[in-house]
């Protein structure tokens, strides 16, 4: 019973700590990630930018059907696409969701494949 509750303490202080820390880069863009060179260790939002979040769901789960690449399971139409986090190259992770690379083994967005419209990375 103690290492439960010394689990949920440490959650919660992880919790806490993370409620307070804010984005260091935040770039808006469809194909230009040079914003996060360097950056190592982060999780990161991509996020659609205005758009029909109902149309862009039905999108992904129509390119996600077709088993070209690996990719997310769908979850719900929302503006949201993707929440993630990266321990090594964040820049490198962040040309998978885009799909600017030939990666056909780590499930990722691909959104060059797909998507239509804006989206930003924070």
């Amino acid at each position: 019973m103690t290492n439960k509750h010394t689990y949920i303490d440490r959650l919660i202080d992880d919790c806490k700590t993370a409620k307070q820390v804010a984005p260091t880069e935040t770039k808006v863009s469809n194909d230009d990630i040079t914003a996060f060179e360097g950056i190592e260790n982060a999780i990161y939002i991509i996020e659609e930018i205005g758009g029909d979040a109902d149309l862009t769901f039905k999108r992904f789960c129509k390119f996600k059907s077709q088993n070209t690449r690996p990719c997310p399971k769908p979850n719900h139409a929302s503006k949201i696409l993707y929440v993630g986090s990266s321990v090594g190259n964040l820049e490198s992770r962040l040309e998978q969701h885009v799909g600017r690379n030939n990666n056909r083994s780590t499930s990722a967005l691909n959104l060059s494949h797909w998507f239509q419209g804006q989206f930003r990375i924070t």
